[in-house]
């Protein structure tokens, strides 16, 4: 997405596959969408629609839903 130049607006911060080295589950990409926005895990939600996620969530140390 930001490597074809387009502008997202209504985003604080956008995650895709190429800015992590390992995708979901892994929590490489909540980890980082996390320290871009400066927020605590404890008090960010996860919505997803996968077991993936959900463990993508929980090794992010935040609450997958």
């Amino acid at each position: 997405i930001t490597s074809a130049a387009v502008e997202l607006g209504g985003f604080d911060a956008v995650i895709v596959d190429d800015d992590v080295t390992d995708s979901k589950p892994d929590p490489a990409g909540l980890r980082k969408a996390l320290a871009l926005l400066d927020a605590d895990p404890d008090d960010t939600i996860y919505v997803g629609d996968t077991m993936g996620d959900m463990r993508a969530a929980a090794g992010a140390g935040v609450q997958g839903v």
